[in-house]
């Protein structure tokens, strides 16, 4: 609770660079997205702007997008390197050291990444796949 209150504004700092660094990964996961749930609701035959149910789905896809971007990668391997070291209240380099490990943890981060990206769009896909499985007869069995 003491590092909060000492070390608020390097943590406000550290917050910042994470959201700064993660920016291209949100456009890139929002892109990809909407990308892709547009044409798997065009294969439906679903018309995206007048069907409310679609606004739904792209909205609960891209919020679980966003999840999975805030939750992996090399931002939040730098970022959990930095916090580490201020628990164990041993001296830390703010920018250098968070560039430094966003470097050295970036291939082990994009995997991560990559994972938690296919699982996201894997069940949003099965998601669709279920509930138009729901809507015809074969659903009522």
């Amino acid at each position: 609770m003491i590092i909060v209150f000492v070390e608020s504004s390097k943590l406000l700092t550290l917050n910042l660079m994470y959201i700064v660094v993660s920016i291209p990964a949100i456009i890139i996961a929002y892109a990809v997205s909407t990308y892709l749930l547009t044409y798997l609701l065009s294969l439906t035959g679903t018309n995206v702007i007048e069907n409310a149910d679609a606004i739904k789905l792209i909205t609960i896809f891209m919020t679980a997008v966003l999840f999975q971007v805030f939750g992996s990668g090399p931002a939040t391997a730098s970022m959990s390197y930095i916090l580490r070291k201020y628990v164990k209240d041993t001296h830390v380099w703010l920018f250098s050291d968070f560039f430094q490990q966003f470097k050295k943890n970036f291939k082990q981060g994009l995997a991560v990444y990559l994972i938690n990206t296919f699982v996201s769009v894997a069940l949003i896909v099965a998601y669709i796949f279920y509930a138009l499985i729901m809507r015809n007869s074969i659903g009522d069995i």
